[in-house]
């Protein structure tokens, strides 16, 4: 690095901090005024957020794409909005457009790509000290689905953290993709798709009702508990899979496969391949996986009797 650029780097750090430490005396001043200049905040916490009301826009798709959160995505809402909690000013991207709303972050200030990032969605001294206050908590994103205005299609991508999605009965296709953590489904109600993508990790779906499943797991057990899933298409190189059906599964076209593992339906051993598709049915399971156990247990319509 040449000697000027190397100058002109720490002027401005040693102006960066000048003005944080303005700031922060600013902040305290206004704060004994009653006065709030960094951002919103919770009234009984001191989390950050940020709120968008979505339902007028009439938005098709929500595409989320976050480096390290907790996601939430919660149906049943009185009004439809999506939450950022704890997300520093200038470090994430928020648009509505073309019927899409697209959040993503750019994680932290550890990298050369984060510090361009920031530049370029620089907001001022505010955004600084906005980042440096929330600096180390907890990030997550909430979704509120609400029946009035239906979101046809949910894209999830996150890096690591957790996914919840629940209580939704809208027919909204449901993308969700996970690198490290674990991901909860429960109470979904849709004749539409649900894809999971999973490399490290685990699975559990308690209590949904879902058209078309499918799986793309590399390391993870999933569960399936008390639910009806019409068809099933899921790899796993690592991980068990087990299914509680709400149903008969002889009423099922079945085609199972475990490299090194064991299949059980109902109780009995099927060794590590079985195939039944006799059945006039669009109704079908097929499940891979290289290492683990297939278990399905059928007549489960009470929660209390899946033993999975």
């Amino acid at each position: 690095m040449k000697p000027t650029s190397i100058i002109f780097l720490i002027v401005s750090i040693l102006l960066g901090l000048g003005g944080i430490v303005t700031m922060r005396v600013a902040e305290s001043m206004a704060a004994k005024e009653g006065i709030e200049i960094i951002s919103e905040t919770a009234i009984d916490s001191d989390d950050y957020i940020f709120t968008y009301e979505y339902g007028s826009d009439n938005i098709g798709k929500i595409s989320l794409n976050i480096k390290d959160a907790k996601v939430n995505i919660i149906g049943g809402a009185a009004k439809p909005y999506i939450e950022l909690i704890n997300f520093a000013e200038g470090m994430y991207e928020f648009s509505s457009s073309n019927r899409i709303i697209t959040v993503s972050n750019n994680s932290d200030l550890s990298s050369l790509s984060a510090i361009a990032s920031m530049a370029m969605n620089f907001k001022g001294l505010r955004g600084l000290v906005n980042y440096y206050n929330i600096s180390g908590r907890e990030k997550t994103i909430n979704v509120y689905l609400c029946s009035e205005y239906p979101v046809k299609i949910i894209d999830c991508k996150l890096e690591t953290g957790e996914i919840s999605v629940g209580s939704s009965k809208t027919l909204t296709d449901y993308n969700l993709e996970l690198t490290n953590g674990y991901i909860d489904v429960e109470d979904i109600t849709t004749s539409s798709s649900m894809n999971i993508v999973l490399e490290d990790g685990s699975l559990t779906i308690k209590n949904c009702v879902v058209g078309d499943f499918t799986a793309d797991i590399e390391k993870g057990d999933v569960s399936v508990i008390t639910s009806d899933l019409m068809k099933i298409d899921a790899e796993i190189e690592n991980g068990d899979f087990h299914y509680g059906y709400r149903y008969r599964i002889e009423y099922i076209n079945l085609d199972l496969y475990t490299n090194l593992g064991s299949i059980t339906i109902d109780g009995e051993s099927r060794g590590g391949f079985y195939e039944y598709d006799q059945l006039p049915t669009n109704a079908r399971y097929d499940i891979t996986i290289g290492k683990g156990d297939i278990v399905i247990n059928s007549n489960m319509i009470e929660e209390s009797t899946y033993e999975g």
